[in-house]
Protein backbone atom coordinates (compact mmCIF):
# COMPACT_ATOMS: atom_id res chain seq x y z
CA UNK A 1 0.00 0.00 0.00
CA UNK A 2 1.19 3.49 -1.01
CA UNK A 3 0.79 6.00 1.15
CA UNK A 4 0.71 10.11 0.72
CA UNK A 5 0.46 12.42 3.84
CA UNK A 6 -0.31 16.08 3.05
CA UNK A 7 0.52 18.16 6.67
CA UNK A 8 2.11 21.15 6.97
CA UNK A 9 2.81 20.35 10.36
CA UNK A 10 6.14 18.10 10.95
CA UNK A 11 4.98 16.94 14.29
CA UNK A 12 1.73 15.73 13.63
CA UNK A 13 2.62 14.14 10.14
CA UNK A 14 5.31 11.98 11.88
CA UNK A 15 2.54 11.00 14.84
CA UNK A 16 0.45 10.00 11.65
CA UNK A 17 3.04 8.60 9.64
CA UNK A 18 4.19 6.43 13.14
CA UNK A 19 0.67 5.53 13.55
CA UNK A 20 -0.32 3.92 10.04
CA UNK A 21 3.27 2.61 9.86
CA UNK A 22 2.08 0.32 12.94
CA UNK A 23 -1.38 -0.60 11.68
CA UNK A 24 -0.37 -1.61 8.53
CA UNK A 25 3.21 -3.08 9.09
CA UNK A 26 3.66 -5.49 6.25
CA UNK A 27 1.07 -4.31 4.11
CA UNK A 28 3.01 -0.83 3.61
CA UNK A 29 5.03 -0.32 0.52
CA UNK A 30 5.71 3.51 0.57
CA UNK A 31 4.94 6.03 3.11
CA UNK A 32 5.74 9.48 1.88
CA UNK A 33 5.49 13.52 3.36
CA UNK A 34 4.48 16.66 1.68
CA UNK A 35 4.35 19.78 3.39
CA UNK A 36 2.91 22.11 0.70
CA UNK A 37 -0.30 20.98 -1.43
CA UNK A 38 1.84 22.43 -4.39
CA UNK A 39 4.08 19.81 -3.43
CA UNK A 40 1.30 17.26 -2.68
CA UNK A 41 -0.04 18.17 -6.09
CA UNK A 42 3.06 17.11 -7.85
CA UNK A 43 3.70 13.97 -5.83
CA UNK A 44 -0.31 12.74 -6.59
CA UNK A 45 0.53 13.76 -10.97
CA UNK A 46 4.10 11.71 -10.47
CA UNK A 47 2.95 8.67 -8.18
CA UNK A 48 0.31 6.04 -7.69
CA UNK A 49 -1.19 6.15 -4.34
CA UNK A 50 -3.42 3.91 -2.16
CA UNK A 51 -4.76 6.25 0.47
CA UNK A 52 -4.30 10.11 1.33
CA UNK A 53 -3.92 11.51 4.44
CA UNK A 54 -4.57 15.11 3.78
CA UNK A 55 -4.50 18.34 6.03
CA UNK A 56 -7.89 20.42 4.97
CA UNK A 57 -6.05 23.79 5.96
CA UNK A 58 -2.22 23.94 4.92
CA UNK A 59 -1.20 27.46 5.67
CA UNK A 60 -4.50 28.97 4.62
CA UNK A 61 -4.55 27.20 1.40
CA UNK A 62 -7.70 24.45 0.90
CA UNK A 63 -6.86 20.66 0.81
CA UNK A 64 -10.40 20.28 -0.79
CA UNK A 65 -8.93 21.61 -3.41
CA UNK A 66 -6.63 18.64 -4.04
CA UNK A 67 -9.86 16.60 -4.02
CA UNK A 68 -11.97 17.83 -6.23
CA UNK A 69 -8.34 18.15 -8.87
CA UNK A 70 -7.97 14.43 -8.59
CA UNK A 71 -11.59 13.13 -8.02
CA UNK A 72 -12.11 14.12 -11.42
CA UNK A 73 -9.78 12.96 -12.92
Amino acid sequence: MNILIIEDEARIASRIERMVTELLKEKLTSISICSELDEGRAYIKDHQIDLLFLDLNLNGENGFEVLKNFSAA
